[in-house]
């Protein structure tokens, strides 16, 4: 996945790249574009992490481009880009599944015990998050 710097911000490729080659993409060539729009396109074979590319930067649905070499990723960082604050952390969740639309949700929360037949004790007393101790 190469990403360029359309905008001319310092390191905003650099910083673009490593948040997503720790999701588990692979890196290819960062530096600058001539280029002032954001787009993401892609080589054959690659729609589907093209997707979970531009779902991760919140920018419009990638497009096939043919000149591309197969299975490869052109990520262009337009002018006025600015990367999500999370991004780092929504890559490293991702964990490169491409077909993935989100990072998986957090299991619900297990319900208290109930409390056992003439158990004198009743449930749990909960205060806001913090556990009390009788």
């Amino acid at each position: 996945m190469d990403v360029l710097n359309g905008d001319g911000a310092p390191g905003l490729a650099s910083t673009v790249s490593a948040a997503l080659t720790g999701g588990g993409f692979t890196a290819g060539t960062v530096g600058n574009s001539s280029q002032h729009a954001t787009a993401v396109t892609y080589g054959t074979g690659a729609q589907a992490p093209a997707g979970a590319i531009t779902r991760l930067l919140g920018v419009p649905a990638p497009t096939a481009d043919t000149t591309l070499p197969k299975d490869s990723i052109s990520v262009v960082l337009g002018t006025g880009f600015t990367p999500p604050a999370d991004l780092a952390h929504q890559a490293k969740q991702l964990k490169a599944s491409p077909t993935a639309s989100a990072p998986p949700p957090s299991p619900p929360a297990a319900a208290p015990p109930a409390p056992a037949a003439g158990d004198p004790q009743g449930l749990p007393v909960s205060g806001n998050g913090i556990p009390c101790v009788d």
